[in-house]
């Protein structure tokens, strides 16, 4: 139901989606992306079978905060002292066999770069972690707007980032005409395959970064 309901929301504003891959067969899975905007939430809430993990203010947002809550999002404040805290609930849910859908960026971008990985909350599915989990690598690229290559000026209507205010943000998204969004699953890597959560951060990153490149309108 929480798909179909994130499926019918991409409908209300115009978005076409396009997916190359499939979801991976086996579960537990930790879906990792690159972040562009507030709609990367019923994007993706429409294709992959998980719940979201995002900072705790995103549960007070009009309409997306209900979403989120809709798909069991895992809500977990960004602080250092917290990291410990997160680890442990992460690897719970994945432990019940739950599969979670992270933004490892940390923040949303502009839509043709994607932001180093932070590792952090790699570290419960490295090598060594009490439980076996597939990590499944997804890019989101925003290419046409109205039928044509999206240009930057378009894609800002889109885009969520740095200091824009979301509410007229999000007013001004909704009246917009149809956009095409291509979301990429690549091969899905294990943990225990890296020799640290650094480097399997940076092989997800690589992945997203080079299928977003290839993507964007030339």
């Amino acid at each position: 139901m929480p798909m179909l309901w994130h499926r019918g929301c991409c409908w209300i504003f115009g978005l076409t989606i396009h997916t190359e891959g499939i979801v991976h067969a086996q579960t537990p899975i930790l879906f990792v992306s690159n972040h562009v905007s507030y709609l990367d939430i019923i994007i993706l809430g429409g294709i992959l079978p998980g719940s979201f993990i995002s900072k705790d203010d995103v549960a007070a947002w009009p309409l997306f905060g209900a979403l989120a809550r809709l798909q069991d999002t895992l809500f977990i404040e960004r602080q250092r002292h917290q990291v410990c805290d997160q680890l442990d609930q992460m690897q719970a849910r994945l432990a019940a066999g739950d599969n979670l859908i992270l933004f490892p960026e940390g923040t949303s971008s502009e839509g043709t770069e994607v932001l180093p990985f932070k590792s952090a909350l790699f570290k419960s599915v490295e090598r060594g972690s009490p439980i076996s989990v597939w990590i499944q690598p997804v890019s989101i690229t925003y290419q046409k707007y109205a039928g044509q290559p999206m240009s930057p000026e378009a894609r800002n209507g889109y885009a969520w980032y740095a200091d824009m205010p979301a509410v007229s943000h999000m007013i001004h998204m909704a009246g917009l005409k149809q956009a095409s969004i291509c979301v990429t699953l690549h091969p899905a890597v294990r943990g225990e395959d890296f020799v640290n959560r650094k480097t399997l951060a940076l092989h997800c990153q690589t992945a997203v970064a080079q299928a977003v490149k290839e993507n964007l309108p030339k």
